[in-house]
């Protein structure tokens, strides 16, 4: 899914109509890109949120994040919450959090306000049932906005199996978050953006997770439109716990639905 820098209430939308459309498709766990409500970063990846007081290289144009970054709960989980209930399924939803000063959490007064790249899982309940904070922030622009996740990793057991979650970057160091075989899936929001076709790294780097942890991976990652110098095509794939392909996007540089049957976990 593309989301448009800054436009909560036009992205909110978008992936509303997405959640619903997948839910008819036949799909009970739902996973949307890194950042889908806010925006990661505008299209020619140069429009960049940025914290006051934090350093930006003057190449990047920096964008205030106060003016998009909410509590959780708050009013994404809260709409997308309602939704997940109407539609009966497990849903992640990326945002960017606002805690501390200002923020959620009542511990924190006295400290600096923080922002966090988050993703929330939410159930067929309308619950809040998982919170990951981002754990390793993207060297290149992250560190003018986000700071490091501190939230234990999510384990959230489903009807079909535990499932986890990482953001994008913390591929790198996923398996300090995991155990093999503590999983049934990885759910994988990314706004990934790449100097050559994404499935060319995608299908180094993922297979090698999902055998390593030995769980299937669900890959959601933003798009882009076509033209710039960054191949932002997309390409959501889900790959199997032996590292080969489920499902994957039919399209590039459009939004897509990517659906894949997975079996559910094998209970002792």
């Amino acid at each position: 899914m593309r989301s448009a820098f800054g436009d909560v209430p036009g992205n909110s939308d978008r992936l509303a109509d997405h959640v619903r459309a997948a839910a008819e498709a036949g799909a009970r766990v739902i996973v949307a890109p890194e950042c889908v409500i806010p925006g990661y970063a505008g299209d020619d990846l140069r429009d960049v949120w940025r914290a006051p007081g934090r350093r930006l290289h003057p190449w990047f144009r920096g964008h205030d994040v106060r003016a998009v970054a909410e509590t959780v709960p708050g009013p994404t989980t809260d709409r997308f919450g309602r939704l997940a209930e109407q539609c009966g399924a497990y849903l992640l939803v990326g945002l960017i959090e606002r805690a501390g000063v200002g923020g959620n959490e009542a511990s924190e007064v006295g400290k600096a306000e923080r922002f966090h790249n988050a993703a929330v899982l939410l159930s067929p309940a309308g619950q809040i049932v998982g919170h990951h904070r981002k754990r390793w922030p993207w060297p290149a622009v992250e560190p003018a906005w986000a700071t490091p996740g501190d939230l234990p990793p999510v384990a959230c057991d489903t009807p079909f199996g535990r499932v986890g979650v990482a953001i994008c970057y913390d591929i790198h160091r996923v398996k300090r978050l995991y155990r093999p075989g503590e999983l049934w899936t990885l759910l994988f929001p990314a706004a990934w953006v790449d100097v050559e076709p994404p499935a060319a790294h995608f299908d180094r780097r993922f297979p090698a997770v999902a055998r390593v942890l030995g769980c299937h991976v669900a890959f959601a990652n933003r798009r882009v439109g076509p033209g710039g110098p960054w191949f932002g095509s997309g390409e959501s794939t889900v790959y199997r716990a032996g590292g080969g392909v489920a499902a994957r996007s039919a399209e590039r540089f459009e939004d897509a639905l990517v659906v894949a049957d997975l079996p559910a976990a094998v209970r002792p």
